[in-house]
């Protein structure tokens, strides 16, 4: 997103005090919707249709759905408080900058859960899960969990400073999911 917002502003000239502060503002927005709300309601959605499933594998079955100790009702409003918070931090952003804020949060965000029924990587298309690059030697490509999810901030930057997504920030977005999904960085760098 540091990209995006670099590109972009260059794009229209934003003086550096702007840019400075939006740099700022972004990665604390970005660290606490993507960390605390994004992710937080990511799990929960995951949690609710996955909880039978959890409930059968060792590792999953003692999460607080599977396990019995939240319900369904309170799952879906604690999922509500933390979407609430999200949409209030796209709330007064440019129309285009809505949509993919939109866009980031629903489909993408929300199929995960249904993605992991048709494909191996999941991850690829959710993206928002932390993990570090494989230190399998043997293997010169790895699918990392970075996806398409974190790419979206790329599309958001230029959509709020731009109003626009040109093509050069879908290189952008398509080149950051190759480098983190596709290139395999030795441990030791």
């Amino acid at each position: 997103m540091a990209w995006a917002l670099t590109m972009s502003a260059r794009k229209i000239a934003m003086p550096v005090e702007r840019f400075s502060f939006l740099m700022v503002l972004g990665f604390i927005a970005a660290f606490l919707s993507h960390r605390l709300d994004l992710t937080s309601a990511g799990c929960i959605w995951n949690d609710i249709f996955d909880r039978d499933f959890d409930a059968q594998v060792d590792r999953t079955k003692n999460r607080p759905l599977a396990s019995g100790q939240v319900s369904i009702t309170g799952a879906f409003v604690f999922l509500c408080v933390h979407m609430v918070i999200l949409l209030s931090m796209i709330w007064e952003v440019n129309p285009l900058a809505w949509k993919v804020g939109l866009l980031a949060l629903f489909p993408l965000t929300g199929v995960y859960p249904f993605m992991k029924r048709i494909t191996y990587w999941p991850q690829a298309w959710l993206g928002i899960y932390t993990s570090s690059p494989s230190s399998d030697a043997d293997s010169l490509f790895k699918i990392s969990s970075k996806g398409l999810a974190i790419n979206i901030g790329i599309s958001m930057a230029w959509a709020t400073t731009t109003e626009t997504i040109p093509i050069s920030s879908i290189v952008l977005s398509v080149g950051c999911f190759l480098f983190v999904n596709i290139i395999r960085i030795p441990a030791s760098v």
